[in-house]
């Protein structure tokens, strides 16, 4: 009789327990699906019918994603910005590069166009092998263009030897054609 009571007592709890979970986590199933329906709607909210191949916006992380109009980038749903900002951003650093290094005589201004460069994430493979690089006193990188404006020291390096570093990575460096082993092995957002 002790043992029924006790059973009679227990169903009721393991049943309220049982509801509450069941409520919890339908819950959090409702808030799970209620995130991916947004971010669905965000998705199909960015209009890509405007991106255009050469457009006076453009996305400053993926330069090729442009448009004639204010949009979002829809890769990375950033602003695309106007090529006339960057532009003006890019001859600031390019004049702020030859005011420091103007007159040194051992210092030698070049640039070098590389094959197109598609995201943020092939200009950090480059910059960061220019800034292991001895003998690169300072350059700036044009993610649109392509093009890298660099100082070097002549008595440290030479045009050359930062093209194969270039090259090496599996970019392409002015004449200097991108090593083909490295090239496939760059990520897929800069292939």
């Amino acid at each position: 009789m002790k043992n029924v009571r006790i059973i009679l007592i227990l169903i009721p709890v393991l049943i309220f327990v049982y509801t509450i979970q069941g409520c919890s986590k339908k819950e959090s199933e409702v808030k799970d699906e209620k995130q991916k329906t947004e971010m669905k709607n965000d998705e199909m909210s960015i209009d890509t019918t405007k991106m255009v191949k050469d457009g006076a916006y453009f996305c400053p992380m993926h330069p090729l994603e442009q448009s004639n109009d204010k949009a979002k980038c829809p890769i990375c749903k950033m602003d695309l910005i106007t090529k006339k900002e960057h532009y003006e951003k890019m001859m600031k650093k390019h004049e702020d590069l030859e005011n420091k290094y103007s007159g040194r005589q051992d210092a030698i201004h070049f640039e070098i166009k590389t094959s197109i460069l598609k995201s943020w994430e092939c200009e950090k493979l480059i910059k960061k092998a220019l800034k292991d690089t001895p003998g690169i006193l300072d350059f700036s990188l044009d993610l649109l263009d392509s093009k890298i404006h660099m100082y070097i020291d002549k008595n440290k390096t030479a045009k050359k030897d930062v093209e194969k570093i270039i090259a090496d990575l599996g970019y392409d460096a002015n004449d200097t054609k991108a090593n083909p082993e490295a090239a496939a092995k760059l990520p897929a957002e800069c292939k």
